[in-house]
């Protein structure tokens, strides 16, 4: 089977994750194609690579520009436009790419979106299946499914129409508004297979207005991780060696904690700050030399009467692996979650959990099996887990269950068997939906606002035709549009040629936006 697996960039949390199913997909003898907005991972000439704009059917480098910076003026909006409710990612609807002449789409079987924010919204979804491709949709946080946000907060909207987002203030709520509008028009009615990583979301997503029953499969499908590479030391002189490599103390009792970003709430960084500091002020009588690492952009700040060891972006899995094999217990309070990269490599590495119990955690973690769960932000129900695990004789039982739970739930094998028949499923539902419909296939237009922005460049031609011509002409120009002042002529000129000025500015830069004619 040729399988395209489609995932905005080449890094992050949601790429690591196609990059792992691809490579748990070849190793079952499948043709696999990844095709990304940025670089892509250069470990496999299995992977293809579609740079920037190459795969919007107008690749013109005028059209480039203009798509980069509308893309750059959303964000920016959005970033002005947001409310105290949280500050987790939010997000609209540009750009929107048409993958369906992009080769390594087209010679695909089945293409297999991940997560694909800033690259497709749910036209370009729409126009890939309508130009004759069947889709499955890996989902891995809310975005799919509401007008903007990545993770709701609590709000409940999305069940029917997001008319009122918290997330967001001002004008920024109607635009919102339009994108959940759209994405409820256009992807309710084509077909598509949802795999969702966790039971969570899957059920989530069935209470969504976006969800169609008659046209949607939901399957679970939980993320896959190396059991090779992830696993734990052989035996304690590996331990010991790796931890002396990492100034890490041999006997110590090690808490591991980590994220990109300890600012992101979501993640939970101050509930898990605050359990810190009360376990550091009762741990300081114990008899036991206990540490912190943790990894990231950032570290966190001192606690007096705890080591922290920050060792900063790992650059690569084994360096995870090897840092996660140094642990005893892997702490985590997150707020809100789909299935945890970090937690899938801390039970692979024998690593026991300790989290709060949100999202799909409960999935991966059974309380006092394979580590502990908590109430979300309840920081001295950690601290008490914690003082208890450093004088605990079940560590060692809970590191044994982590492992065997990734094995047997986890690993490629297990993965690529479910994918396979999501795969199946798809292509045979999209195929009976074509007979349904009468469906034939059409050469795809091109996306709406790139043919918008195709006819403003069109315009914005002439208007540099006219800026060139010689002094004289131009003095012409002037005195013909002076002697036409407050007619209904002059208005139309001027109601065309002030949104030209102002995509000029966008385009080129240039100060205000404006050439006088």
């Amino acid at each position: 089977m040729n399988i395209c697996i489609v995932n905005t960039y080449s890094h992050g949390g949601a790429a690591v994750a196609a990059l792992r199913q691809i490579e748990a997909l070849g190793n079952q003898g499948d043709s696999v194609t990844f095709v990304t907005k940025e670089d892509v991972h250069k470990g496999s000439e299995e992977y293809v690579f579609v740079k920037g704009l190459s795969g919007v059917s107008i690749d013109r480098e005028s059209i480039s520009r203009v798509v980069r910076r509308l893309d750059f003026i959303e964000r920016q909006r959005i970033k002005n436009a947001r409310s105290a409710r949280t500050n987790t990612l939010f997000s609209g609807s540009v750009p929107d790419y048409d993958l369906s002449e992009i080769e390594a789409v087209s010679k695909a079987d089945v293409v297999n979106l991940h997560w694909v924010s800033h690259f497709l919204n749910s036209r370009s979804v729409n126009l890939l299946i309508s130009s004759g491709k069947p889709v499955v949709w890996t989902l891995h946080d809310q975005r799919t499914f509401s007008g903007g946000c990545h993770y709701m907060a609590g709000c409940e909207q999305f069940e029917k129409i997001c008319e009122d987002c918290p997330q967001v203030i001002g004008s920024e709520k109607s635009k919102v508004l339009r994108n959940h509008q759209d994405a409820i028009s256009d992807l309710r009615k084509v077909p598509i297979v949802f795999a969702c990583p966790s039971r969570w979301l899957a059920d989530t997503f069935r209470k969504s207005a976006v969800f169609n029953a008659e046209l949607h499969r939901v399957m679970v499908i939980p993320n896959s991780i190396s059991t090779d590479c992830f696993a734990p030391c052989a035996d304690k002189e590996e331990r010991r060696s790796l931890r002396s490599l990492l100034g890490i103390p041999p006997d110590a009792f090690s808490f591991v904690a980590g994220c990109v970003s300890w600012d992101e709430e979501r993640k939970g960084g101050r509930f898990l700050y605050e359990a810190l500091v009360q376990f550091a002020a009762l741990q300081s009588s114990g008899v036991r030399d206990v540490v912190l690492i943790t990894y990231g952009n950032q570290g966190l700040d001192p606690i007096p009467g705890l080591e922290i060891i920050h060792l900063g972006n790992i650059p690569s899995e084994k360096a995870m692996a090897d840092l996660l094999r140094c642990g005893d217990i892997y702490l985590t309070m997150t707020r809100e979650d789909n299935l945890p990269n970090t937690i899938l490599e801390s039970l692979a590495s024998g690593l026991p959990v300790f989290s709060t119990e949100v999202g799909g955690v409960p999935e991966m973690v059974a309380d006092n099996v394979n580590g502990r769960l908590i109430p979300k932000d309840d920081s001295e129900a950690m601290c008490r887990l914690m003082l208890e695990a450093v004088s605990s004789d079940k560590v060692d039982e809970w590191s044994r269950n982590a492992r065997s739970r990734a094995v047997s739930e986890y690993s490629f094998h297990v993965q690529a068997a479910r994918y396979k028949e999501a795969y199946e499923e798809s292509i045979q539902q999209f195929e009976e939906w074509k007979s349904s419909k009468g469906f034939i296939s059409e050469e795809r237009g091109d996306p709406t606002y790139v043919r918008v922005v195709e006819d403003l460049l069109g315009g914005m031609a002439v208007l540099d035709e006219m800026y060139e011509k010689s002094e004289s002409a131009r003095v012409n120009a002037r005195s013909e549009l002076r002697s036409l002042r407050g007619s209904r002529v002059y208005r139309v000129v001027e109601a065309v040629l002030r949104p030209l000025r102002l995509l000029r500015g966008i385009v080129f830069g240039e100060e205000g936006g404006e050439r006088k004619v």
